[in-house]
């Protein structure tokens, strides 16, 4: 099956012209969703594998990067929201079931993984007393990056206006915000500096 699934998808970005590196491999459907051809950017490295299920989305004008070498595991969902960027440099690896929402920039450095049932979060809604339409209302929003072979460990929710440094790791269930820096652990709710994990 993955001959067929492979071919499936390569003959999909080859209609919407859409840049593909050389030996992709896919396992299964790869769900590509955008509001409008005009406005869609998704450029795949060489030697990308992407699991069944995997989807990758763009509107208002986004931009998708996936690296050489870079895994996105079953179910995991990558969106590039209105000018935004999501750049996954060369030999990330994404896990089953993570989101990584642009709705700011959001760059992932090379041979840094996420684990399961991890959400990178770059855009939040606002809520304020009496407010009546929450998803039609205001929206914070800040870039995310990530730095070079760090491991983000699983149910990680990274928020909007987070810099983790290299080297870093980020315990289960943390939730992130604000500045990581590099060669540390951190862990809890909200992350903070640990010496073990």
């Amino acid at each position: 099956m993955l001959t067929l699934w492979t071919l499936l998808f390569k003959l999909k970005c080859y209609f919407f012209g859409i840049k593909v590196g050389k030996n992709l491999k896919c396992y299964g459907p790869v769900l590509l969703r955008f509001s409008s051809r005009d406005f869609f950017t998704l450029e795949i490295g060489d030697n990308v594998t992407l699991l069944p299920n995997v989807e990758l989305k763009c509107r208002g004008n986004g931009k998708i990067y996936i690296g050489n070498n870079c895994q996105l595991d079953s179910f995991s969902r990558v969106l590039a929201a209105e000018n935004r960027e999501v750049s996954l440099d060369d030999e990330v690896r994404v896990g089953h079931s993570s989101i990584i929402n642009g709705g700011e920039d959001i760059y992932v450095g090379e041979k840094t993984a996420i684990a399961n049932f991890c959400v990178l979060q770059a855009s939040e809604h606002v809520v304020r007393s009496g407010t009546q339409n929450i998803i039609g209302g205001e929206y914070i929003r800040g870039a995310i990056k990530i730095g070079k072979s760090s491991w983000i460990a699983s149910h990680v929710v990274v928020r909007p206006n987070t810099k983790i440094g290299d080297n870093v790791v980020v315990g289960a269930f943390s939730l992130v915000s604000g500045d990581l820096q590099s060669n540390k652990k951190y862990f809890g709710v909200p992350a903070k500096e640990r010496t073990v994990i």
